[in-house]
């Protein structure tokens, strides 16, 4: 019996045998049920919101390059993503899916020209996208990185850093958020 290749729904196919009819429709009506079941499961889980944690960062503050940046309040935590009790740099998702994370800095330069700053985001310590900006001696830079990650493993954190390539030891973050919103349970879109 052929299935559908997105939902694997068995259907009757052309070779099928004409009194095989009545198992072949209670196998595509069981699978159609677990699969509108997961549907559904989906809907009373993300209904009335969809899963979100934010942490900010709104005072002026000074970390050594390439440390994660430490946040200062909580925006939004309706899944329970953010513990400042365990950490105050990162969010820790209880559950396997696909997530966008969005991280957003406005600091201070290094007032060195032609230096780097790569802010990065991080999913258990592995990066998922590096950025790339020239210091061109102004009085302050912003960013705004974004990333996908997808994973069947859970619990997991994600947290951010600012790095940067002159010899300054520090940066000055004046301004930093950092959001992950739950995109699907599955890791594919």
């Amino acid at each position: 019996m052929p299935t559908t290749p997105t939902y694997n729904l068995p259907y009757p196919g052309g070779l099928d045998e004409p009194c095989d009819f009545a198992e072949d429709w209670c196998a595509f009506t069981a699978a159609a049920s677990a699969v509108l079941d997961s549907f559904q499961a989906v809907a009373d889980r993300t209904n009335p919101s969809v899963p979100i944690g934010k942490m900010e960062l709104s005072t002026l503050t000074t970390i050594a390059k390439g440390s994660p940046i430490p946040f200062d309040s909580v925006t939004i935590n309706n899944a329970n993503f953010v513990d400042f009790d365990a950490s105050n740099s990162s969010m820790t998702i209880g559950r396997p899916g696909r997530y966008v994370i969005i991280l957003n800095v406005f600091m201070s330069t290094s007032g060195v020209a032609l230096s780097r700053f790569l802010p990065q985001i991080f999913a258990n310590t592995v990066s998922l996208v590096t950025a790339d900006e020239l210091d061109l001696a102004t009085t302050s830079v912003s960013f705004v990185e974004q990333a996908f990650h997808s994973t069947t493993i859970a619990p997991f954190t994600i947290s951010a850093t600012m790095e940067q390539s002159s010899a300054v030891t520090t940066v000055t973050i004046q301004r930093a958020m950092l959001s992950v919103f739950w995109h699907s349970d599955g890791a594919a879109p």
